[in-house]
């Protein structure tokens, strides 16, 4: 997930989606991709802006139908189907618009915008190492985060797991970190 917003206070330069909008400004974002992550970000966005426009690169979403229905009834949201995004505008005070690019017909337009949020998806970046990883390359781990390699641990979005997202993240981290420890205790 990356994000790009126009910080109204020193708390909301905070790298979260959660403090990059300014529900006093009632201001209007956009969040690129068609995934289950991009839906259900855009449905916690639509609590606290005026409107979340949703931006993506297919005639359809690939999220969970239930997600999927939920946004599609949402009055909030205005969706840009088939459409990329060629170009984010601003300064050094944020985002203020954003230059789509239509994938059918080539045609262009721009949106005025407070922020973007993108989930276009995710690459680990696990090539480096040598352990048991699934087909998209995360790797494999048990309960107590140990790879197919003895004393080798895996913590955070490079290893499978069901959520991704900064908590969780520190949580691998922690877990991992202890299990280092005894690992390298029970050495001698």
């Amino acid at each position: 997930m990356a994000h790009l917003a126009r910080p109204t206070s020193s708390d909301e330069a905070c790298p979260s989606a959660r403090h990059a909008t300014d529900s006093s400004s009632r201001t209007e974002v956009a969040v690129v991709g068609g995934g289950d992550a991009a839906l259900k970000e855009a449905l916690f966005l639509a609590k606290i802006v005026k409107k979340v426009h949703i931006i993506h690169r297919r005639d359809r979403f690939r999220a969970e139908k239930v997600t999927q229905e939920k946004a599609l009834a949402h009055p909030n949201f205005e969706f840009h189907l088939n459409k990329v995004v060629e170009e984010i505008k601003g300064d050094f005070m944020g985002v203020q618009r954003l230059r789509l690019k239509d994938t059918v017909d080539s045609s262009e337009h721009e949106l005025a915008l407070d922020g973007v949020f993108v989930f276009v998806g995710i690459s680990p970046n696990t090539s480096f190492i040598d352990v048991d990883k699934d087909d998209y390359g995360f790797i494999k781990t048990d309960q107590l985060l140990q790879t197919s390699v003895e004393g080798i641990f895996a913590a955070g979005d490079c290893r499978v797991t069901p959520l991704r997202q900064v908590a969780t993240a520190v949580g691998d981290g922690a877990l991992a970190a202890v299990m280092a420890q005894h690992y390298i205790e029970s050495l001698g």
